[in-house]
């Protein structure tokens, strides 16, 4: 068997994990512009922002990223071996998607 493309010489580095809320909740503004929190896998929202113990385990082969810009993180498929795959919403398994969310693009920040 031939070997896969991306395998482990290409594996990428992680990216040092950034500041933002929990792993799982992102924020956003009620019609009347009040500030809120909301945990897109339990459908919780709430007006006091979530504490570290909040945050939600990611399934295995997954991580997370906060993008400042969007308030919210963006996840990423780490297992080597296999093609990367983005998503903003969090994942609900091991494997990726077959066809990841690709828009909005996730706003790295060095």
């Amino acid at each position: 068997a031939e070997p896969s493309s991306w395998g482990a010489a290409q594996c990428p580095q992680r990216a040092p994990p950034r500041v933002g809320l929990p792993v799982g909740w992102s924020k956003d503004r009620d019609p009347a512009g009040q500030e809120y929190f909301f945990c897109e896998a339990t459908s919780v929202s709430r007006w006091d922002p979530p504490g570290l113990g909040d945050a939600l385990p990611l399934p295995a082969g997954w991580e997370a990223t906060w993008d400042e810009a969007q308030q919210r993180h963006y996840y990423y498929w780490t297992s080597c071996g296999s093609p990367p795959a983005t998503t903003w919403k969090f994942p609900s398994g091991t494997a990726p998607s077959p066809s990841p969310e690709r828009t909005p693009e996730p706003t790295l920040q060095a």
